[in-house]
């Protein structure tokens, strides 16, 4: 599938396109960003399984980080459908937007990502997600590069695209 764009249409709402514009039926997801990529000594025949066993036993998988709440985030999130009444903690645990795997069915099942989100923090979010709903996340990012620079260091790469707050930062309570 593919889709041109004239302009930056924005990850997310790229994202969503080709999420739901023609439904997959496959039972796992797996997402790159331009940024992002498997390792050229990737053996990729042994390295899919493995993402197969680890999403046996969690829900996402990806590189694991950690970020503290800014601004009125903690009022977005008990503003959303999939909020369970957990009360936000002042850090979010969450597979890094650059790569990731996951459940299909748990992104259809939360419709993710959201219609109404652009660019910045949907990860975090993502994250947020999984605690509320007592879903699992794993870390694992052997074998793939992930908003690596030239030499493949994680999290190296450049910022590029629209900068803008972190999603709920400066939601109206």
């Amino acid at each position: 599938m593919l889709f041109e764009s004239a302009e930056n249409a924005q990850k997310y709402p790229m994202m969503r396109r080709l999420f739901y514009a023609q439904p997959t039926t496959a039972p796992l997801t797996m997402w790159f960003d331009d940024d992002s990529c498997i390792a050229a000594e990737t053996d990729v025949t042994a390295w899919l399984p493995r993402i197969q066993q680890q999403l046996s036993f969690h829900d996402f998988v990806g590189s694991i980080y950690r970020t503290r709440l800014e601004g009125n985030q903690a009022a977005w999130i008990k503003a959303q459908p999939w909020y369970a009444g957990k009360e936000p903690q002042a850090y979010v645990k969450f597979p890094a937007g650059s790569w990731w795997a996951g459940r299909t069915d748990v992104l259809r099942r939360f419709d993710w990502p959201p219609e109404t989100l652009t660019h910045r923090g949907v990860d975090v979010m993502l994250g947020e997600l999984c605690r509320q709903q007592d879903l699992l996340l794993g870390h694992f990012r052997d074998g793939v590069w992930i908003n690596a620079n030239a030499d493949g260091v994680e999290a190296a790469g450049s910022k590029r695209g629209k900068n803008e707050l972190p999603i709920g930062f400066d939601y109206q309570l």
